[in-house]
């Protein structure tokens, strides 16, 4: 498995005044880089069964939607929506548990070309949010036209929701201040004020480059912790 990480949020979304009384529903969301579901769905499916209400998992190397393991990852109570790389589908891929009481409905993208991207609106009792997951392959030099794709889906996706949670493999160095591409990644959550929750290293060889990034809109009870997988 390539070294990862699984980060946990605890965000409250619900204003429940009925009552007149403030509820607060919290989730927990879970983002590892799996590098092939192939022989690893026991990992998976013990790590949403400890208690995570969306488990995001790139670079799957799943090939389609009909892949025994994806099955054998998902346990009693939940479901799952896919992606598989247009070119190639037996590597990148992103796949995005869930549980079943929280509704959801993909979300029509721009076509990129320098990353991969999937895009769900979930519903919780009635409120809703946005959860962007992306995968942007290490291999790949990075360039200004990652920046240019990213910009443009930020700028279609905020224009549905002021609540959108953003997180994947950028394979960006965000922990590295005077990296160039880090600070193109930075001033583009600055101006779409996000913010990256993600502050330990998520990789083996060190680096923070698996990210869990929010509005600045969404609500603040939050809560990160980070595991390295081996």
């Amino acid at each position: 498995m390539k070294g990862g990480a699984v980060g946990r949020n605890i965000g409250g979304i619900k204003n429940d005044r009925t009552n007149n009384n403030f509820c607060v529903v919290k989730i927990k969301l879970g983002l590892l880089n799996i590098r092939s579901i192939g022989s690893k769905y026991n990992i998976i499916y013990d790590l949403i069964s400890d208690g995570l209400d969306i488990f995001v998992v790139t670079e799957s190397w799943h090939g389609s939607s009909e892949n025994p393991s994806i099955a054998l990852s998902t346990p009693p109570g939940y479901r799952f929506v896919d992606c598989v790389r247009d070119n190639d589908p037996l590597h990148g891929g992103l796949i995005i548990f869930f549980r079943l009481c929280l509704k959801c409905k993909t979300i029509a993208l721009p076509k990129v070309t320098t990353f991969e991207v999937l895009a769900v609106r979930f519903t919780v009792n009635s409120q809703e949010f946005i959860l962007l997951a992306i995968y942007r392959p290490g291999s790949a030099q990075l360039s200004g036209l990652f920046f240019k794709e990213l910009i443009s889906i930020l700028e279609n996706i905020t224009v549905l929701s002021s609540r959108i949670i953003l997180t994947g493999d950028f394979n960006v160095h965000v922990e590295k201040t005077n990296d160039p591409y880090a600070a193109n990644l930075n001033e583009i959550f600055d101006n779409f004020q996000l913010i990256n929750r993600v502050k330990a290293p998520t990789h083996l060889r060190g680096g923070t480059l698996d990210l869990i990034v929010t509005s600045e809109d969404f609500p603040q009870q939050f809560k990160v912790t980070s595991s390295i997988s081996k």
